[in-house]
Order: structure tokens, then sequence, then C-alpha cells
């Protein structure tokens, strides 16, 4: 059958290894009886002049078995996979455990031969032996060792040599998949992560990554299997690195305001700072420390001002496009109307609260939705960062006030709370004019009046009260009850505005004592210094209660 097909088989062959010969004789019975046959020698001889530096096969072996022992890793005793070490001189593939066994083999009856049992064979051999055939015996026995040492060293050099050429091999194809023509650094650039791929680090630890330092080239199949793992390194590494950041910038803060006896704004409300944001998310390995705010010319206190001019400015961007009650005029501060005095929470139905109040309210400190902002939702996760203010949570329901200061026959989207607190009109409660005792309210007390007492009058046409203006003797007079009445209602005078825990950062209450109770309640290793830790907000208004006239 093979007689005709010699030629185009001969030439296939020439192009083969003797792996290949092998694995073909593997395949079929005729392949078999072709390639292990004599006649196919001259297959093999070709073969291995196809492997650079191969030594030639020894005459104690046949091609197929010299084959076998070079280029195949299972042992020859057990078949288990993947075995290195090869004793050339024994000519086995063997595991380290079997290697340990004694040496045996079977000679050409089939009968298992030991070391043992071969010195022994020799040792019968050699009494049978005059002197001059021992001489012999021992110079041929000698010359086959020799030959044998010297080939296995051979195999042993060219066999190192492959394993040094796979190691370079293996070296390329990994830098050709991380760094080559549409691997993984040109994959991740294309995906937006140009910046990262700046850090040192980063490329290191990346480059370590188990699906990234496989031996082989990169595949848009492989790349669709490793892509989530890889992007997922590389969040991960990116956020720990932030959060790192985050822990130093922590400490700066903490130590600049050791002591402080002023409003300061929350951890997370200074990370949203575009100054911070951007050492936080620098692709670059540094860590954060007092020079990262002098590199960024500018001090803490410039920063804790900056925070506060956001919350004012986020405050007039939700009065401007919430409230539907006035038209503010453009070139009028909200936030100086007396119409906007006091807020109220939608979410936890907490009303009264004043400009004060809300920088510190735990609804506005919810830091609003993240919006896919990887930064924020990371800032969420973070419990000493979480506090950011967001005033979505505010109601801008200013009917009741707006009514109250038409009251006072007074435009509410022009009229300032400093001009109001200027006049000396009153409001008189109607129910009452006819009685003794009639009842007289400012316009501060007037809104705390109908908000608590009268929450379902939102129009100034069912106001039970008129406006009145004491005579220049009634008016000291009003003033005067008027602060005696709050200084019932507060009996020290160092608590007429809120108090803040320097401690805590946000938390307040609307007197000292409570600020002292929560010091003793909470932080109770600061006992000996609570007047160090609470410290008075100056901008908090007086909210005057009502004063009751005799006629």
């Amino acid at each position: 059958m093979w007689g005709i097909l010699i030629p185009n088989v001969r030439k296939v062959f020439s192009h083969m290894q003797p792996r290949d010969l092998l694995n073909l004789a593997r395949t079929s019975k005729p392949f078999r009886e072709l390639l292990m046959s004599r006649q196919s020698a001259s297959f093999w001889r070709g073969a291995r002049k196809n492997v650079p530096g191969l030594p030639n096969c020894p005459p104690y072996m046949s091609e197929p078995a010299y084959a076998n022992l070079c280029f195949f890793s299972h042992c020859h005793e057990c078949l288990r996979p993947n075995v290195k070490a090869v004793h050339w001189e024994f000519r086995a593939r063997l595991i380290s455990e079997r290697a340990a066994e004694p040496i045996q083999s079977v000679d050409g009856q089939g009968n298992v031969v030991t070391v043992p049992m071969l010195v022994e064979r020799h040792r019968r051999m050699l009494y049978s032996l005059n002197a001059n055939e021992r001489e012999e015996w021992a110079d041929v026995v000698a010359g086959k060792n020799a030959e044998i040492m010297h080939h296995a060293s051979l195999c042993k050099e060219w066999m190192f040599a492959q394993q040094r050429e796979r190691q370079i091999e293996r070296v390329n194809l990994r830098e050709a998949r991380f760094h080559g023509g549409f691997s993984i650094v040109d994959r991740l650039r294309d995906l937006g992560w140009e910046d990262e791929l700046l850090d040192g680090g980063f490329l290191w630890a990346l480059k370590d990554f188990r699906p990234v330092r496989s031996f082989k080239q990169l595949t848009d199949t492989d790349w669709s299997r490793i892509q989530r793992p890889v992007l997922e390194f590389c969040k991960d590494r990116r956020r720990k690195r932030m959060e790192s950041r985050l822990q130093s910038l922590q400490l700066v803060v903490e130590w600049s305001w050791n002591g402080s006896t002023d409003w300061k704004p929350s951890l997370g409300q200074l990370a949203l700072l575009p100054e911070i944001r951007t050492i936080i998310e620098s692709p670059y390995s540094y860590q954060i420390s007092s020079l990262s705010f002098v590199n960024l010319g500018t001090s803490l206190r410039e920063l804790e001002q900056k925070c506060d001019r956001y919350i004012y400015d986020r405050l007039r961007e939700l009065i401007r496009t919430r409230q539907t009650h006035l038209d503010i005029p453009p070139d009028i501060d909200p936030l100086g109307l007396a119409v906007t005095t006091f807020f109220s929470c939608a979410r936890c139905k907490v009303s009264l609260l004043t400009l004060a109040e809300i920088r510190v309210h735990p609804c506005c400190l919810l830091g609003g939705s993240s919006d896919g902002d990887e930064y924020k939702s990371m800032l969420h996760s973070l419990p000493q960062f979480r506090n950011m203010w967001d005033g979505d949570c505010l109601s801008f329901d200013f009917g009741p006030a707006a009514a109250i200061i038409r009251q006072f026959e007074e435009d509410p989207a022009t009229v300032s709370a400093l001009t109001m607190d200027a006049s000396c009109a009153r409001l008189t409660v109607q129910s009452s004019y006819m009685n003794s005792h009639i009842t007289t309210m400012s316009w501060r007390a007037a809104i705390v009046h109908i908000v608590k007492s009268h929450p379902e009058l939102n129009d100034d046409s069912h106001a039970p009260w008129y406006l009145s203006h004491p005579s220049e003797n009634l008016a000291p007079e009003i003033s005067r009850l008027e602060q005696e009445a709050y200084l019932r209602a507060s009996p020290e005078i160092n608590e007429h505005c809120l108090w803040y825990c320097a401690i805590c950062s946000l938390w307040c209450a609307r007197s000292k004592r409570s600020a002292e109770q929560h010091c003793s309640l909470l932080h109770f290793g600061y006992l000996s210094r609570v007047d160090s830790f609470i410290y008075p907000d100056p901008d908090s208004p007086l909210a005057c209660a009502p004063v009751h006239l005799s006629d």
C-alpha cells in the first residue's frame, strides 16, 4: 500500500520532527507498522535534523525510543505527565519517587531484571572468563560506559539549551501579551485606563496578576475571557490606593483640627473638593501629607471656607430652582431674605431649621445619589467619609413665611432679614384683641408660631392677626418683654445660639447644657476639658417669643 505513496510521504515527513513522527505512529496501525519498521530509519534521521542541536540517536537505543525519551514528559514507569527529570545515563524519565526505587528493566524474554540481578549475572560471567578475557571485557564495558556518559552529557546540554530557549520564548510571549500590539495594555488604554497605566507600581502589580501572566499570545477570545477579572483587579487596585490616601488625608485633617473652636466640614465634604479629589485620584504612587496641601498653594482653613461656600451656593441654587411661591430677582441673595430664615426637611419632617443647623442636619449629610460616580460611591462606603452635604432632602415651601412677611406689608421676594429685624412693627392676634390681654409677635416669632400651631394656614388672607405699630413709649417695653421671655426659655445668656462639638464636628445642640451632656455621655475622656471642645455659633439667629400685654 505504501509503495506508491512513499515519495509523497517522504516529502511530508521531511518537514516533521521526531515528536510528530511518534505522534503519527500512535494514530493508527498502518502508520505504526510503517514508522516502526527498519525501512523508516531515514525518516527518523531526517526528522532529527529538523531539531537544532539534538544529539544523534545512540546505537544502544531505537529511534522511536530516543524520540519518546527526548520529547514526551510521561514517566516511563507510571505514565504520570509533566515529568521534568530525565536520567540520560539510564535512558529513562522518572518521577522523584520512582527514581528513589531500585532501577529495573525487562530483558528480551520479558523477565524483570533489577540491578542486583545484573550484578550477580556479571559476577558469574567474570568467574567463567580467564584473565585476558576479563581485561577485554572490562575495556569493552568501560568504553560503553564512557560512550553512554558522553552522550548523556550532550543530551543534558541540549536539554538545558532547550529550556533556556523556551524560557526566553515564554518571557517574550508574556511581554508581547502585556505590552505588544493589541496587548492587554493597549486594550486597557482603549477602555480609559491610560492614566493608571502611567504608574509603574500599578503596571508591576497588573503584570503579576494571574490571568495576565499567562505565557501565550493574547487573542480576542482570550481577552473576552479575562477582561472582567482584569477590570475588577484594576478597579480594586485603584480603590485601595485611594482609600490609603483618604486615610492619610484623615490623619492630616484631624491633626490640624485638634482643639479647633469653629465649625468644621465633614471629611467627605473636604474629599469632594476639586483640589483634594485631584490628589486622591492621581494615578501616581505617593502618600498624602501636609506637604500636599502646601503644594496646593492653600491652607486647610481656606478649604473649609470653600466647603462652606459650596453649601451656601448649593442652597441658593435649590431655592431658585425648587421654590414656586416667589419670583426672586437675580441680583438679590436668596439666603439673605427674611423668608428663607427657616427651612424644613422633607425626609424626617423636622421644621424650623436655621441656616446653621442645616450644615449639620443628618438628612443633609447623607450625600445624595452617586449618579454613577465611582469616587463618590467609594466615599459612601467608608464610614468616616460618607457624610457629604447635599440639600436634596430640604423642603422649599416658603408659603407660611411669605404670608407672615406680607402681613408686615413687605415683599417676601425682596425684603431681607436685617430689614425685618430693624422694624418695630408687630403682629397682634385678632382673637385676643378684645380680651384684657393682647399678644404681639415679631416676624420671627410669628413664623415659628404659624408653623407650630397653625400649619394648615398657608395664605395671608386666613391669618388670624393684624399689623400694629407700637408707640414710641410702648416699643421699648415690648422689646424688653421679648428679651425677658427668651431668657426664661434659655436661663443662661451664653445659650442664645447653637453649640457645636469639636470632637464630632457634625453635631449641634440648641443650648450649652445639651452640649455638655453630649460630651459627658460620648466623650467622657475629655470631661476635664469640656469647655475646650464645645463652642457656640455666632451666626445663629435669635428666635423671639410672643409677648402678652395688658390693656
